[in-house]
């Protein structure tokens, strides 16, 4: 007999989770840390955890498995509104993560299938999203959950968050989901 674990709930996030959804957020971009010079990861992480600077034009999603939130992700009914040069015709998907002791477990597809399903709900022709070539788990995730790769809209990820006084030539690779 297997072991019954609490259901997953995707819900949209009020205010007083987005204390935990900072959390999440750190804790995910754990291996950011690494890569960048202590100044740049600061303004790095100051635009990651800006939760309230993406709602004006965003719904900010949660998962959660009982009382606990475990993952999040930024839905923009307009990927336009993600500042990133976008298509008006998509969708996109921004600051997903899911906390390190809920990976492996559908909290991420789950986010995605939420997204996925308001994209269309907002008849859109795609919903796309960035991620980067060493988040090896966040790829594998996307591409099962029928995302490709759009080269078209990789962008240099210092240059979008503003660290262009930095030497850091990681891509935001580009994935995209046709709808229509």
């Amino acid at each position: 007999m297997g072991v019954l674990t609490e259901q997953l709930t995707i819900r949209s996030a009020g205010q007083r989770e987005v204390p935990e959804v900072r959390r999440i957020l750190d804790a995910a971009n754990r291996f950011t840390r690494d890569l960048l010079s202590p100044p740049a990861y600061a303004r790095y992480r100051a635009m990651v955890i800006d939760v309230e600077g993406r709602l004006r034009h965003s719904e900010l999603l949660v998962a959660e498995r009982g009382d606990r939130v475990v993952g999040t992700a930024t839905f923009f009914p307009h990927a336009r509104d993600e500042g990133w040069g976008l298509s008006d015709r998509a969708a996109g998907i921004r600051a997903m993560a899911v906390e390190p002791d809920a990976q492996r477990r559908g909290v991420g597809a789950a986010l995605v299938a939420a997204c996925i399903e308001r994209a269309r709900a907002h008849d859109v022709e795609a919903i796309t999203l960035h991620t980067a070539a060493y988040l090896h788990a966040a790829i594998r995730l996307y591409e099962r959950c029928g995302f490709r790769r759009d080269p078209t809209q990789d962008r240099q990820a210092a240059e979008l968050i503003g660290l262009i006084d930095e030497t850091w030539d990681v891509v935001a690779l580009a994935y995209r989901l046709d709808l229509t």
